[in-house]
């Protein structure tokens, strides 16, 4: 047959397979599409799964998985669906067809939370709803994708759904609905206080997380739609074309990880060699301008995003670049802070990887000026007064003893408390650190959980500390540990004081002193020796 016929062939054969499609052979239909070749195939692939799409509405989910695992073997097709979805819908949107534009909206929040795309496109189309053209058709077309997506972003982006609640909010309060758009949105204010968690299906789960592809598309602008892949054009490279997808459909289907693991150790060099430091410094110079020439952190954060989709930086990249930017001010500036709070909010993903940022510059503080770490410290310091990032994953990972420390690390330390009481208050910050579930993870820095005879050092290096650096209440229950340890200590303390000098024993017995919580009915025999057997903070 000659290349027309077996573009012929290769149509019928997608069509049928797509039709047929349901959660019961989704896995042999994918096995069978993939079969055939799909990368000269897109366009027909993606044509009939949206036409299916259109005329059987009870299976958007399917053929969401459907693309979710074709996606996973060949990201061009997530890219084409994705892209042709989002013209589609806007194309409806102009029409004002209420009854196919429902159909694509489900469908494209299926292919949301199973990861072909990213959630940017649906929470930019829930705006354009309810925000820029306000009617009674597009609150009740909001009201069900939001439905559907509320499970998945109270999980991965838990800022977007706030807002998106709080305009519905705002909406209801101010009383010019009709009925119908009325309870549609208290109908949605109830769903979402019933808090369902986000499950997926055991047969709609079939590709691991690590195997997904989120494409990012963008609803301002102009997407590529590929319509030329719906037609038939001759190929002068025919067999070479049709050779390489055999030789990867082999590599599909035989998974013969003993060839690749050496391709990818061979690769791994050349990506490292091509990021120069150039490449680095016009990074840096990008993210900055961006940052600097918003107007708001909203609008930061989404050129933040749209660059990192172009430039292809991974999420630690970016993030990183942030915090730099951030320490280069002379000043701290919150605005940092509040873009920080946006991103590490936005998913599960973001959240750790911003932990992972804060617990890689504690480790490298000596690597930096005072300026700097004052800069870091209070950007930090507002993720976590925020509720941003959680205590135990930064504050716990912190061990604030002389030796675990260094003079770099303690200036980061006292910033970053400095922002936390400024922004919370001493008070709500001492109820922080006394919070049962978070108590045992600080016990590196707050140690008044599971002590014994060896931990009195690390206490009275603590307590020193936080009394230097003006934050004593918040010692006070760790004072209350070291006053009511067993006599057997205190006896073993009083024989390591005794070997310093009458000198240093009166400079550190008179440091304790200044301690407000000091009790007043501590006999005068245990003052030097508890003093003596603590290294004061210089």
């Amino acid at each position: 047959m000659d290349q027309r016929q077996l573009w012929q062939e290769l149509r019928r054969e997608i069509e049928k397979h797509v039709a047929r499609v349901d959660r019961s052979n989704i896995k042999h239909l994918a096995v069978n599409l993939l079969q055939l070749n799909c990368v000269r195939g897109r366009g027909l692939l993606a044509r009939a799964i949206l036409a299916n799409v259109l005329n059987e509405p009870d299976k958007h989910a399917v053929y969401a998985l459907l693309v979710c695992v074709l996606n996973s073997k060949l990201p061009q097709i997530g890219e084409v669906v994705g892209a042709r979805t989002v013209v589609l819908w806007k194309q409806l949107y102009m029409k004002n067809d209420s009854t196919k534009i429902f159909r694509v909206m489900l469908f494209l929040c299926e292919l949301v939370k199973q990861r072909v795309m990213e959630d940017v496109v649906v929470l930019q189309i829930l705006q354009v709803l309810l925000e820029e053209s306000v009617t009674d058709d597009s609150i009740h077309l909001a009201s069900y994708a939001l439905e559907s997506m509320t499970p998945y972003l109270e999980t991965h982006s838990k800022a977007s759904a706030n807002l998106l609640y709080d305009q519905l909010r705002l909406m209801l309060q101010e009383g010019n609905l009709k009925d119908k758009p009325r309870s549609d949105i208290q109908y949605l204010l109830e769903y979402r206080r019933r808090r369902h968690r986000y499950v997926v299906e055991p047969e709609l789960d079939l590709i691991d997380e690590a195997e997904k592809t989120p494409h990012y598309i963008d609803l301002v602008d102009l997407q590529d739609t590929a319509t030329k892949l719906n037609y038939f054009a001759e190929d002068p490279e025919f067999d070479v074309t049709e050779g390489t997808y055999a030789e990867f459909r082999r590599q599909i289907f035989e998974e013969d990880l003993t060839k690749e693991e050496p391709q990818e150790k061979d690769e791994q060099p050349q990506i490292i060699k091509d990021m120069t430091d150039q490449a680095l410094v016009q990074y840096q110079k990008t993210i900055y301008l961006t940052v600097m020439s918003s107007m708001s952190a909203d609008e930061a954060v989404h050129k933040l995003l749209r660059v990192r989709q172009k430039q292809k930086l991974e999420q630690g990249v970016l993030v990183d670049m942030i915090i730099k930017c951030c320490a280069q001010e002379k000043t701290y500036s919150k605005y940092f802070g509040v873009i920080g709070e946006k991103m590490s909010g936005m998913s599960d993903s973001w959240n750790k990887t911003f932990t992972e940022q804060y617990q890689q510059k504690y480790d490298n503080c000596y690597q930096y000026e005072g300026s700097q770490l004052r800069n870091m410290g209070k950007f930090f310091g507002h993720l976590i007064a925020s509720d941003s990032l959680r205590p135990q994953d930064t504050l716990g990972y912190v061990e604030l003893t002389e030796a675990a420390t260094n003079s770099a690390s303690r200036v980061f330390i006292k910033f970053l408390f400095q922002e936390l009481v400024e922004e919370m208050g001493v008070n709500e910050v001492k109820r922080m650190i006394q919070d049962p579930e978070v108590k045992p993870a600080l016990r590196g820095m707050f140690p008044v959980v599971d002590i014994d005879s060896n931990d009195s050092g690390h206490i009275m290096f603590s307590i020193n500390y936080f009394t230097a650096i003006g934050l004593g209440v918040l010692t006070e229950e760790m004072r209350l540990v070291l006053k009511n340890l067993p006599e057997a200590r205190g006896r073993l303390r009083s024989n390591s004081a005794s070997s310093y000098s009458s000198s240093a024993s009166y400079s550190r017995s008179e440091l304790y002193s200044r301690s407000p919580s000091r009790s007043p009915s501590r006999s005068p025999s245990r003052t030097p020796s508890r003093s003596g057997s603590r290294s004061p903070l210089r």
